[in-house]
């Protein structure tokens, strides 16, 4: 995998899948067909927050319709009510004992250090209001679309101002004769 830069504000995600699929920000974003992630929809928020910005589930397809999986990983997986009940309630973690979350941050490590994918969470610097971001990362490398890459591990994330919550790892299917 190669580090690419965003090539303007607002696209780490993009950037971050493009290096997973070996290809250009801007080809990718032409694979999309998306020249509408700057579109203002949270007017009052300071750009790029104000911005409509990518969703995942445009790169899965993006992902699929080229012959690969996309699947995520979470540090703490939880479950809410859907609206409007969520705002009476707090998340509720699925893994309740030590044990299994010990066991939940193990698979999300280890799904770093031996597959490729994108990492998803946010940046916070200096206790600020936290800042969505997104990065690469492969065989335990992050490559972050700022223009840095690390070996992965919490300390190196923090010392970064990255705080991942997500891993979203890219694997290339089996092609299969006929369906089942």
């Amino acid at each position: 995998m190669e580090l690419q830069t965003m090539p303007s504000r607002g696209l780490c995600l993009p950037t971050s899948f493009a290096m997973v699929f070996d290809v250009a920000t801007r080809e990718l974003l032409s694979a999309l067909d998306d020249n509408n992630y700057n579109q203002v929809v949270f007017p009052g928020l300071p750009e790029p927050f104000c911005w409509r910005g990518f969703h995942v589930q445009q790169f899965v397809r993006y992902a699929v319709s080229r012959g690969f999986a996309v699947t995520p990983i979470e540090v703490a997986p939880a479950v809410a009510p859907p609206p409007p009940y969520q705002r009476q309630y707090q998340r509720v973690p699925i893994y309740q004992s030590t044990e299994a979350a010990t066991r939940s941050w193990s698979l999300f490590k280890e799904t770093i250090q031996t597959s490729r994918g994108v990492l998803t969470g946010y940046l916070s610097k200096d206790g600020g209001s936290p800042a969505g971001h997104a990065v690469a990362y492969e065989q335990g490398i992050v490559f972050d679309p700022r223009g840095r890459s690390f070996p992965y591990s919490p300390e190196e994330c923090e010392a970064n101002d990255l705080y991942a919550n997500a891993a979203w790892r890219v694997d290339k299917t089996e092609t299969q004769n006929e369906p089942r």
